[in-house]
């Protein structure tokens, strides 16, 4: 098929969208001129959005419509980063075609672009012709995309043997296709057969030394088995693409379950910078991860990295919640109830109505002694949500125990209750509400 014939099939029998996330004129004209010098295309088909934000609409109606979708998107907009929208597409709309546009992209983002999925990295200035030439490009490639969603979609509905039947017949006549191998040994690693899928990805490394899926694949495989196979396996995909910071937590997991600290913390330091230069809006999320990982070995670090995120990040989203609820029970945990006070109140800011932030605002007062201002957050939490406790007895537990403390025993006495509703053999519980006045 011939290059023009394939843009229009795309648009004509596919149905197919182009989205394209730009501050640049220029380029969206270039994209309309590329396109419209082979093909008549409604104006209707091409969506323009100068703020990544505004495009998030359309592209989850493309992608709950399932209609073939070309994202054309800018590196940076208004001078600013646009990593996180690039990420955040690869992660949500994961059969979109992605084409990411830019003029200081450096070589290790354009290996990690295309780790996460992105099918064409253009660097600026760029021409009509040069775009036309990465659509259909894109567009060519595009069956593997959708061989890659069916196979996933199959292996997530149990039907592993259907999966790898459909990945044998794509590859009768792809013989060379590293992404079908790499299917190939999901369906079989589904299918419970791990010397096979071992196999399978290993061949699709042999044809292409510089996909990273099947490498990946494979250390997963041997990571606890054998982590020194599987860190060999990390730090060959890290040559490769050195800008994914995920990765470095991957390997600094593994140095930490050798005990080797040093050079964990080395690593945790790397994925940590590179975070903080490109994916702000997923920071808080890494801190909270690194915070986990170090907890019983390095646990000094914990606390750390979470307030560094804080000082770091400069706008702050529902996402980052947990961070600051993991934060303020560190505080908390090592007495510092004010300090975590202050965490609950900055986190109030993003989310002003949220019961439990309140409840863990509360808490830290209590461990203060402030029982006017545990009041306060208790009666503010049931203002927003009378029952926010209701699933958790743990929550329920606290607060009937605290108002029991204060002596407010009707108070205190249908939280307990409320406990032993979903935990009956609660001895603890009923203990507390024997001391209410009531079996």
């Amino acid at each position: 098929m011939l290059k023009h014939d394939i843009l229009q099939d795309f648009f004509s029998e596919q149905k197919g969208q182009i989205v394209c996330i730009t501050d640049d004129l220029s380029l969206f004209r270039s994209l309309r001129y590329a396109i419209g010098a082979h093909t008549q295309v409604p104006d209707d088909l091409i969506h323009f959005f100068s703020e990544p934000e505004a495009a998030t609409q359309i592209l989850e109606e493309l992608h709950k419509d399932k209609t073939p979708t070309i994202v054309l998107v800018e590196r940076k907009i208004e001078g600013e980063k646009n990593t996180d929208m690039i990420l955040r597409i690869s992660r949500l709309y994961p059969t979109a075609c992605m084409l990411v546009v830019g003029s200081d992209i450096t070589k290790d983002m354009v290996a990690y672009f295309y780790e996460i999925g992105a099918k064409a990295v253009i660097s600026k200035p760029v021409s009509a012709d040069a775009i036309f030439s990465k659509l259909t490009l894109c567009l060519t490639t595009s069956k593997e995309q959708h061989l890659k969603s069916y196979v996933w979609d199959l292996i997530a509905s149990a039907s592993s043997e259907e999966a790898l039947e459909a990945v044998e017949t794509f590859i009768v006549n792809n013989p060379n296709s590293c992404l079908a191998y790499s299917l190939k040994g999901d369906a079989l690693l589904a299918n419970g057969d791990l010397l096979k899928a071992q196999e399978a990805y290993e061949h699709a490394n042999e044809i292409n030394p510089y996909f990273t899926e099947p490498l990946k694949r494979l250390a997963a495989l041997h990571k606890h088995i054998d982590d020194n196979k599987a860190l060999e396996l990390l730090q060959k995909v890290d040559r490769i693409s050195p800008f994914n910071p995920n990765r470095k937590l991957e390997m600094a997991e593994i140095h930490l379950r050798k005990d080797d600290t040093a050079q964990a913390t080395l690593l945790l330091e790397k994925g940590f910078k590179q975070a903080s230069q490109e994916f702000s809006l997923f920071l808080g999320d890494m801190a909270e991860r690194i915070s986990a990982l170090v907890a019983d070995k390095i646990p000094h670090l914990a606390e750390e990295y979470l307030e560094k995120a804080m000082r770091v990040k400069k706008n702050f989203t529902l996402l980052d919640i947990h961070m600051f609820n993991k934060l303020g029970i560190i505080y908390r945990n090592k007495g510092n109830w004010k300090e975590a006070v202050e965490v609950y109140k900055k986190a109030l800011d993003i989310t002003p109505k949220d019961p439990a932030l309140y409840y863990n605002m509360a808490l830290a007062y209590h461990d203060g002694a402030k029982r006017d201002e545990v009041r306060r957050c208790f009666n503010k939490a049931f203002d927003l949500d009378p029952v926010f406790y209701r699933d958790n007895a743990g929550v329920a537990y606290n607060i009937g125990s605290i108002y029991l403390g204060y002596g407010d025993k009707d108070i205190a006495r249908p939280f307990l209750e409320h406990v032993l509703e979903i935990q009956p053999d609660n001895k603890k519980a009923k203990e507390k509400l024997k001391r209410c006045g009531k079996d």
